[in-house]
């Protein structure tokens, strides 16, 4: 009779176990389908601000001439590399004019503040060059069109040690070759 009520407990503790392991499980692939529904939505809406990028077409001659006369600066935050919204505005009409008129050919030059060392300055200044042209690589502009090349702080454009003259040069310029 012991031995009956031992492996009765014992059944009983196995059950208890197993189901509490079952109801575990069952919680982390509900878990795992919430996130992989979460990362698919994400990848969905990415996928389609992508192809909203990739769908820049081209402009008229004039349009194009008149676009690329007139090149934009891109302008960045306080140790950023990220181009915001309006900036991509504009580089998606650079973009068309560019895809355009394919013999057009553009230096992006980074520059930083004069906060930071200069092998940083160099890098972040490299960073924001590059952040421009592989947006306009995803818009379909050819790559033999662009070229970078960083500045850091070697050339501000405008002088002072104060906020006004700092963000005048954390940029990026467009510049025709």
């Amino acid at each position: 009779m012991n031995q009956l009520k031992k492996i009765g407990f014992l059944s009983f503790v196995l059950a208890l176990g197993l189901g509490l392991a079952a109801c575990s499980k069952n919680k982390d692939v509900s878990s795992t389908a919430d996130q992989a529904s979460d990362a698919a939505s994400d990848s969905q809406s990415m996928s389609e601000e992508n192809l909203d990028d990739m769908t820049v077409g081209k402009l008229s001659l004039e349009e194009a001439q008149q676009v690329l006369k007139n090149l934009t600066t891109i302008y960045f935050g306080y140790d950023q590399s990220s181009i915001s919204k309006q900036d991509r505005a504009d580089l998606k009409k650079i973009a068309a004019a560019l895809k355009t008129i394919d013999t057009f050919e553009l230096s992006i030059e980074g520059h930083c503040d004069e906060r930071g060392s200069n092998e940083y300055n160099l890098a972040l200044g490299d960073r924001r060059a590059n952040a421009v042209y592989d947006y306009l690589l995803t818009l379909g502009v050819s790559n033999g069109q662009l070229r970078t090349v960083s500045y850091g702080e070697e050339r501000p454009a405008m002088t002072g040690e104060n906020e006004n003259a700092w963000s005048k040069n954390r940029r990026a310029e467009l510049v025709k070759r």
